[in-house]
């Protein structure tokens, strides 16, 4: 005989018989039947299963049961399953995150159902069991740290170089405009000449003239000579 455990506490008056039951239980108790599938066994392993064998339903198996004269077997669900294994489909994975009082993650750990059971994973950067409570922290090794900071070295290294890179882009632009070049360009009967070809003039010894507005050189461009101004305040080539 079967009971619903919260309804019954053994006696040994209970074993005199069913009288004893009512006396006690007027009304009765919760009761669960035993039952088995008779006159066979469950299939060895690797041998087919009979035509009329009971579990039918996925993620099951076949347990064989305790019989005084004749063989018999039970279906059961596989462990991390529930429902009924006589049935297609019948067995079903335990949702254990709808459950937390019978599979709890410990330390506010966040549940992750999975098919057969479920995970309690740690916090990043940490590791080790949550459904244990035993998360610790993951320690680098100094070869790791190194590492680390040798690419963030490397990234802020390359993010200044991308921001002063711009300025010097946009500073350059401007010096364009100001002194006119985009009008210059426009002109056929005026040459335009690159900051190389004019730096062998650009030096102390050509020097003819200083004002407060910039220098005078003297040189030869095109085998003519030319006179050249540069500018003091707001120039490219001044810092250079």
């Amino acid at each position: 005989m079967l009971v619903e455990r919260s309804r019954y506490n053994f006696s040994t008056l209970d074993m005199q018989g069913n009288w004893t039951l009512l006396k006690r239980f007027s009304r009765g108790v919760h009761l669960a039947l035993d039952f088995a599938i008779g006159n066979t066994s469950c299939p060895a392993e690797g041998q087919p299963s009979p035509p009329d064998y009971a579990c039918v339903s996925g993620n099951s198996s076949c347990a064989n049961a305790d019989a005084a004269d004749t063989p018999a077997y039970v279906c059961k669900c596989w462990d991390k399953y529930t429902g009924n294994p006589y049935l297609p489909n019948g067995c079903q994975d335990i949702d254990e995150c709808k459950q937390p009082q019978l599979y709890p993650c410990q330390n506010g750990r966040i549940c992750k159902n999975r098919i057969g059971g479920y995970d309690c994973p740690c916090k990043f950067g940490m590791k080790s069991d949550g459904k244990a409570g035993t998360c610790t922290h993951v320690l680098l090794t100094t070869a790791a740290k190194a590492t680390m900071g040798s690419i963030l070295g490397i990234l802020v290294m390359a993010v200044l170089f991308v921001v002063i890179l711009h300025k010097e882009k946009k500073k350059t632009k401007e010096f364009y405009k100001k002194n006119g070049c985009p009008t210059l360009e426009k002109a056929n009967v005026i040459k335009l000449f690159k900051k190389e070809e004019l730096k062998p003039i650009l030096k102390s010894s050509n020097l003819i003239g200083k004002g407060c507005f910039g220098e005078v050189y003297k040189g030869l461009l095109d085998n003519k000579n030319v006179a050249i101004k540069k500018p003091i305040n707001g120039s490219v080539l001044e810092s250079d």
